[in-house]
């Protein structure tokens, strides 16, 4: 039994990869063909502009998705349960629903898909890492990180929250272009944020040294708890 769990571990990493990486293929090559079939992203419109910053916002998600499960399984090890091997495919579809929304006349439906996105990757990343923190092998990792609070996990879901009821506004009425473009506005700077998080991250996790450990440790913390 240690030997299967042992062989498990080790080939997590490979497997979860391997699943993402097609089930995020699909989903980019999805959104490409959205993109070349709807006529009015190619026309000089407000309308347009705000198509083209929600359909590049998209995108970035499905990135943010690929970095958060890339820095997981890069940096920590734990034992694999079949809800790791399923959880891939939830993601797959709840991006496919954010594609499938893209277009100003399901703006509402699509803020109301991006918020149950961010709660359900934050909700994953907060129970692998919760995990991580109890196998052995990464405790040189923990042993300096505090865990997050309660306060820390209100803090994500206010912004799923928030999202979920500028979605709903925008789906009772159309009326609403100066909110859609400061609520795209600020999604994409939520998005772009996040990356650049996991880029600063990644960069301190590996870089080796205990003085340069030191001099992020503040850092990983806050990336930590943002997980």
């Amino acid at each position: 039994m240690p030997n299967m769990r042992a062989r498990a571990r080790a080939q997590l990493p490979q497997v979860l990869l391997t699943l993402l990486s097609i089930i995020q293929a699909v989903a980019l090559e999805r959104l490409w063909n959205v993109v070349v079939q709807r006529t009015d992203l190619f026309e000089l419109t407000w309308q347009a502009g705000l198509g083209w910053l929600q359909t590049a916002n998209t995108f970035f998600v499905i990135v943010v998705i690929w970095l958060v499960y890339l820095g997981l399984v890069m940096r920590f090890r734990w034992t694999p349960t079949i809800g790791d091997l399923t959880y891939p495919f939830l993601v797959g579809v709840v991006e496919l629903l954010l594609i499938e929304t893209i277009g100003l006349e399901h703006l509402g439906a699509w803020f109301i898909t991006f918020g149950i996105v961010f709660a359900f990757l934050q909700w994953l990343a907060h129970n692998l890492y919760r995990r991580a923190r109890e196998d052995p092998e990464n405790i040189e990792f923990f042993e300096t990180m505090g865990k997050a609070t309660w306060y820390d996990q209100f803090k994500r879901a206010t912004v799923s929250l928030v999202a979920v009821v500028i979605g709903i506004v925008l789906w009772s009425s159309d009326e609403h272009e100066w909110l859609s473009l400061i609520a795209l506005l600020a999604s994409s700077l939520l998005t772009l944020g996040h990356i650049w998080v996991s880029a600063k991250f990644w960069e301190s996790s590996m870089l080796a040294g205990e003085e340069v450990a030191g001099a992020d440790s503040s850092y990983a913390k806050a990336a930590a708890n943002a997980k």
